[in-house]
């Protein structure tokens, strides 16, 4: 199985994906409408969810209750949200994910010992194979990386581990 990473990769020679692999299309309802495929008009009209931090724990029980219920929507209908104002700043995001990148463009042989194995690793990556109850792939390379109480990171690229 290719990581999400190489079929992108090798869907075209550009860095446009033409098409998604027919079993990483999740299908609501088992109709024939995709929930992952987006038409160009859909996609423009379609922004992410957005859950601020600081309305989640507000004093201000009409705000806090709402930001919830937004949050519980973000889940159910997306399986993701971005969440602001949690005091992390910009530049450490900007640089994790930049640290990220480049340990997804190391060969797949630096990246192996890190992958499979325990659940419980503190630092371990893949491409999910996980199959939901319709025997859909889920969409998603990962590189999960314990942080607390100890940071944990892979040793390369080199850079990774002095993110801070």
């Amino acid at each position: 199985m290719f990581s999400v990473k190489k079929i992108a990769e090798s869907s075209s020679s550009s860095s446009v994906v033409e098409s998604i692999p027919s079993e990483y299309v999740y299908r609501k309802n088992n109709s024939n409408e995709d929930s992952i495929i987006l038409g160009d008009e859909e996609a423009q009209n379609t922004t992410i969810p957005i859950i601020d931090f600081f309305q989640l724990i507000s004093s201000n029980t009409a705000d806090r209750s709402k930001t919830i219920q937004q949050l519980g929507t973000a889940c159910t209908d997306w399986g993701f949200f971005m969440l602001i104002n949690h005091g992390v700043p910009e530049t450490l995001r900007e640089e994790v994910l930049r640290e990220s990148e480049r340990f997804y463009d190391l060969p797949d042989e630096n990246r192996k010992q890190y992958e499979g194995g325990d659940i419980f690793a503190p630092i371990k990556c893949g491409t999910s194979f996980n199959v939901n109850v319709e025997k859909t792939f889920l969409w998603r390379d990962y590189l999960k990386c314990h942080v607390h109480p100890h940071f944990h990171a892979p040793s390369e690229p080199h850079g990774f581990r002095y993110t801070n």
